[in-house]
């Protein structure tokens, strides 16, 4: 087998760089539609402003692409002429909103590539008000001999080629070579590229017409992946310390890749399901098509370890060996609250990983123990049915707060599949600078049950994998469980206005829970009034903001908090110092001055067009509570002097009247007297 692909490896070499022989080689591309994608290789969010609005860096006429949100439906700049109008189509429905799942709609955009407009479609991934997010389904292709390259634009620009941005992915008679990431994600496009077993040097064109192939001169080196039990598949994402390339390794490939440092970007390790006797591969190839029944453990990286150094000629890595279970412990100050956090699943590369559970049935578990004297007594126990739990936060009885052998026992379990222990002595312990306060039991207020750390820890999952929503609704969940608890009413109303995609914010819910939270602690707390603070700004009420914001700094004289507080200050100072804009009469329309009742003046809101509809969190406070009109308030009439008088403005234009009246019926006279 081995001496089968060296053939085709020699052979598709010599087919790249020609009868000349170590010479470079120019590949024409062409632009492909992905009529399935797999996955989506990159994706763009462009923000939107209050008429619905956003616009993109893009490679066409304009330089931008301009996208809006309108009655439900997505519209581009089609043509490219700068405008949205009727010639660039009647828009698309976004997903959630009549699109069949697993088919996003496209928007026909235009885009300069090889010289020549080229229709560019454009997948809608998600819509609402404030953004979009698209993404690309189209890539550039070349084909040379039984070598296809396909380069694709990760970040929605409309270019292609961008080192260490787009991505690009090689198959050989219509296998990958190098790897693939199980994540489904093409690597990055390097300086360095692997076509059939071998080494080039590639660049793509600023144009996108084509690509240029040329034989690497650099160190060569092969890497072996292997698995170990209940391992059945890994693959590895290693990017140069030099940038050269960012290269998948699979188990069971053996990957051609320059010599030197590297670094681990990521990790996918499949792991037998219990009782499944398929062999490793049937496993892998299941969960490469998307039809995953195996748990599978995410790693991002690894933390604190030192470069992976690969050296010229064989090198070979083993991952599922030496797992071991890492994980946080700290207790609260009055030593009545053990905190257990950051659980992971180390391997001996030092990358650390989460469980992903694919089978509906499975669930892991995770269990807190504490253990002195002989003596054992469980204090929590956690279950996850899709991720792993990432901590708990439980009461720590007072016989085992002051045992000398105390010991904190943490056991993470996939059943069937794989069980991890970790022990830490109590006495190694950090104390926090809080007591356990909400966490812990108190008078009026009673400890978190395990089912509501269940959804704190679900949360926590969610956020560290951007699931927002999920996120806000594991909140919930645990706030009905547990109304009265003020940090957990507190934590979230903070990550409702916080949380990094601006259109799941809500601030209106936050200041419901954060005023709750206000009330249990009788403003005695900076942290919750702050919160409250900056949701009242968020939904427009500058003036209650700034309220809360001063009274949080008063409290707690923190930068942030005296920052935020100032900020809030200072808006309401120029809001209050702008003046309303004149109006001006059309003609044979009563002047301002006419048409305003009598009786001092004072400025109120005015609800406009924005009224009624949620602040955006990004903007500020809304432009309505901007816009003023004069108001009556005691039936006198307001004018610029004492009330009564005439405007010294007034009389001046009386006394020019007057004056002109008396000059022209002196000359009048003068005139009737000359022809008498």
């Amino acid at each position: 087998m081995r001496h089968a692909f060296a053939v085709l490896s020699c052979s598709l070499a010599s087919a790249i760089l020609g009868a000349a022989g170590g010479e470079a080689r120019e590949v024409g591309l062409r632009l492909v539609r992905d009529e399935q994608p797999a996955a989506p290789q990159g994706t763009a969010t462009v923000r939107l402003d209050r008429d619905g609005e956003g616009s993109l860096p893009f490679e066409s006429a304009s330089g931008e692409l301009i996208v809006a949100f309108r009655d439900g439906k997505v519209f581009c700049d089609a043509n490219g002429d700068g405008a949205i109008d009727a010639t660039d189509g009647s828009g698309v429905t976004p997903p959630g909103r009549g699109c069949p799942m697993g088919a996003p709609p496209t928007l026909p955009a235009t885009a300069r590539i090889a010289g020549r407009d080229a229709e560019y479609p454009l997948a809608v991934l998600f819509a609402r008000r404030g953004m979009i997010v698209l993404a690309s389904v189209a890539r550039l292709e070349g084909r040379i001999a039984d070598a296809v390259v396909e380069i694709f634009d990760a970040n929605v620009n409309g270019r292609f080629g961008e080192v260490g941005v787009d991505g690009i992915r090689v198959s050989v008679a219509g296998a990958l070579t190098g790897g693939i990431d199980l994540v489904g994600n093409a690597p990055k496009l390097g300086r360095v590229v692997e076509v059939g077993g071998e080494l080039f040097d590639i660049e793509v064109k600023r144009d996108g017409a084509s690509l240029i192939l040329a034989p690497y001169t650099g160190q060569k080196a092969s890497l072996a992946l292997g698995t170990e039990e209940p391992v059945v598949a890994a693959a590895l994402v290693l990017a140069h310390a030099e940038g050269l390339v960012t290269c998948p390794v699979t188990s069971g490939d053996e990957a051609t890749l320059p010599a030197g440092k590297y670094r681990l970007l990521r990790s996918v390790l499949v792991l037998r399901p219990p009782g499944d006797e398929r062999p490793a591969s049937a496993i892998a190839e299941a969960s490469l098509r998307g039809q995953p029944t195996a748990p599978v453990l995410f790693g991002m990286g690894a933390a604190g370890q030192g470069p992976l150094t690969v050296r010229p000629g064989e090198n070979a890595l083993s991952v599922g060996n030496r797992m071991e279970l890492q994980f946080t412990a700290r207790l609260s100050r009055d030593r009545k609250t053990l905190h257990v956090g950051d659980v992971a699943i180390v391997d001996g590369l030092g990358a650390r990983y989460r469980a992903q559970i694919c089978a509906p049935a499975a669930r892991s578990t995770l269990t807190v123990n504490v253990r002195a004297d002989g003596r054992e007594r469980e204090l929590s126990k956690v279950e996850c049915g899709r991720g792993s739990p990432s901590g708990a936060m439980c009461g720590l009885p007072e016989e085992y707060a002051e045992a000398k052998d105390a010991e904190v026992l943490v056991r993470f379990e996939l059943p069937g599949v794989i069980e991890l222990r970790g022990m830490k002595r109590l006495a190694d312990l950090p104390v926090t600078a809080v007591s356990g306060g909400a966490c812990a039991a108190s008078p009026g207020r009673p400890a978190r049950s395990a089912e509501v750390n269940a959804h704190l820890y679900a949360a926590r999952d969610a956020r560290r994998e951007k699931r927002w929503a999920d996120a806000i609704g594991s909140y919930e969940q645990a706030i009905k469980l547990l109304p009265d608890d003020a940090k957990l009413l507190n934590i979230a109303a903070w990550f409702m206005v916080t949380v990094e995609d601006e259109a799941q914010r809500r601030p209106k819910r936050a200041v419901e829970l954060a005023r709750r939270a206000v009330e249990l602690t009788e403003e005695g707390s900076a942290a919750m009034l702050d919160t409250l603070a900056e949701a009242l700004y968020q939904t427009g009420d500058l003036e209650g903001a700034v309220e809360r914001a001063e009274a949080a700094a008063k409290l707690d004289p923190r930068p942030k908090i005296r920052e935020r507080a100032e900020r809030f200050r200072r808006e309401l100072e120029e809001r209050q110092a702008r003046p309303p804009e004149p109006e001006i009469p059309e003609a044979g329309e009563p002047s301002v001055k006419e048409s305003v009742p009598k009786g001092p003046v004072e400025k109120k809101p005015v609800e406009g067009d924005s009224a009624g509809v949620e602040a955006d969190p990004a903007a500020g406070p809304t432009p309505a509570a901007e816009t003023y009109a004069p108001v009556v308030t005691n039936g006198s009439a307001a004018t610029d002097g004492a009330e009564g008088k005439m405007s010294w403005g007034a009389a001046l234009i009386a006394l020019v009247g007057l004056t002109c009246g008396v000059g022209v019926l002196v000359g009048v006279g003068r005139i009737l007297n000359r022809r008498g």
